[in-house]
């Protein structure tokens, strides 16, 4: 990346359709510039609306690789459980794609940036304040920076209202209430904070299984994630805490801390009622500081949202929800329905007319093909190879569907090879490009001698004279591969005057 929002403004102008993955060689930031880039492409490509939460997000079409090469590589150890060049390579070569969810994190009912590894407010986005504060020191400030920011500077807290989500109701809520669909989801708490961090993985930081016996508490990976929620403590405390915590995050380690709580939720509001410093506006995310519009954030898992609510809303039967999902589909004057056509998730009456005609086209062409593969006649063998030469074109070769006409065609790929070369050497060579130009040409539009007369005419002393630069001639193809040449000449006199002489001279 050349500048700071070079990586997020990449993709806007790039086309990532060609390409089978996305490698990136960077660190956790350029990982996220890259993301957010990509994310809101293909929302707006969609007509998404990014600042609705309820929203559910467009997938990616391509694939993404890291390779850690930057000062955070968290998603790295996340991925590959190590940070290492050589191991992040073989995962790559290897193969093998994962489903990522990404948080959404919101304020004002519009979208600060989307994260998929962690969001922290608090302690953790001043720290990272304080070191890109302090870019005069180059790699040095990633030591020195956080050393003073525990050692000298007084550690913040604020004042903090806290709501979270749950993904189901608590049991102890069930039994207390007489109706459990009644019971609430939602939990409000005002405390005294110095840290919140929110984790989209439960191996993010070494979080691992057994943080409680209750499986209530289990992380589900994409619907629910991780909460660290940090009360007031001592610097040597909080300096002891923040060495160990990339190397062991279990259920001992957080007990043993008495100012860290574990939670598992859906979402969380994080709100500053009484706000007095701008700090209040800064929040982390995957080593990103963003400042918020006012100090109160919204953050959500993205995936699984809608989609959720959609599947409950539907018949619980496979039979029934098909029934009920084609139906409306078939409704020709629903404006989601038009919108999905536009976006080519369903088809409409003329995709599946224009489907079936192609259909019906391939079904001829192996037909044809059939019956001319077995026999050995030249005719035989020419027809086959205009049939291959026409269905092995550029679409073709643009949407990488070669391996699969062949296979639907039943011939060798190397036959639809054979058969763009064939069509490339009948379209594009030398001898076919010329004779097409000569088929434009009126060759009977000038004799030769007028052409004798005008050349002798232009070609007079006191006419023209030549330029003098050996280097000014002009270049003329009249063949394939045949190329005459001449000098450059000037006009001596007005093309007014030239005109003139040349009506009272020339009698063609």
């Amino acid at each position: 990346s050349a500048t700071p929002d070079h990586a997020k403004e990449l993709p806007a102008s790039f086309d990532f359709s060609k390409y089978d993955v996305l490698v990136i060689m960077g660190g956790d930031g350029t990982l996220n510039d890259l993301v957010n880039g990509l994310l809101l492409k293909k929302q707006a490509e969609r007509n998404i609306d990014v600042n609705d939460h309820h929203a559910a997000l467009d997938q990616l079409d391509i694939p993404i690789s890291f390779i850690p090469a930057g000062t955070g590589n968290g998603m790295a150890n996340i991925l590959y459980g190590c940070v290492d060049v050589v191991t992040s390579t073989l995962h790559l070569v290897k193969g093998g794609i994962k489903d990522y969810p990404v948080f959404g994190n919101f304020c004002e009912k519009k979208l600060v940036a989307y994260s998929f590894m962690m969001a922290a407010y608090g302690l953790f986005a001043d720290l990272i304040h304080s070191v890109d504060s302090q870019r005069w020191l180059k790699k040095l400030r990633y030591l020195v920076v956080p050393i003073w920011f525990f050692l000298f500077k007084g550690l913040r807290n604020f004042d903090a209202e806290l709501t979270f989500e749950y993904t189901q109701k608590k049991k102890e809520d069930k039994q207390k209430s007489s109706n459990p669909e009644q019971a609430l989801e939602t939990e409000t708490e005002h405390m005294t904070l110095m840290n919140v961090m929110a984790l989209i993985d439960k191996i993010a930081f070494g979080v691992d299984d057994g943080l409680s016996d209750d499986e209530s508490n289990k992380l589900e990976f994409g619907k629910e994630f991780g909460l660290m929620i940090y009360k007031p403590a001592g610097r040597f405390a909080m300096i002891k805490h923040f060495i160990q915590l990339g190397k062991a995050a279990s259920k001992e380690f957080i007990d043993r801390c008495d100012f860290l709580s574990f939670k598992v939720v859906k979402a969380l509001t994080i709100r500053i009622p009484k706000s007095e410093s701008d700090m209040d506006l800064l929040i982390n995310l995957d080593g990103q500081i963003y400042k918020l519009t006012k100090p109160e954030i919204y953050i959500t898992t993205t995936k699984h949202r809608a989609i959720k609510r959609l599947k409950n809303a539907l018949p619980r039967t496979p039979k029934r929800r098909s029934a009920t999902l084609a139906a409306y589909l078939q409704h020709t004057k629903s404006p989601a329905v038009e919108i999905l056509r536009q976006a080519e998730v369903v088809s409409s009456p003329e995709d599946l007319m224009n489907m079936s005609i192609e259909k019906a086209a391939l079904e001829d062409i192996k037909t044809a093909i059939e019956s001319c593969k077995t026999k050995r006649s030249k005719d035989s063998v020419l027809s086959m190879n205009v049939l291959v030469a026409s269905i092995s074109g550029e679409k073709i070769t643009e949407t990488r569907c070669r391996k699969n006409l062949a296979k639907k065609l039943g011939l060798p790929v190397r036959r639809l090879s054979r058969g763009n070369r064939n069509r490339t050497t009948i379209l594009k060579s030398e001898k076919s490009c010329w004779a097409y130009v000569c088929r434009k040409t009126r060759k009977d539009a000038l004799s030769e001698e007028t052409k004798r007369l005008a050349y002798n005419f232009w070609m007079k002393p006191g006419i023209s004279r030549p330029t003098g630069n050996k280097a000014d001639v002009k270049r003329e193809r009249i063949g394939p591969k045949i190329y005459t040449c001449h000098q450059v000449y000037l006009l001596e006199k007005t093309q007014t005057e030239v005109t003139l002489i040349s009506q009272q001279t020339i009698h063609v």
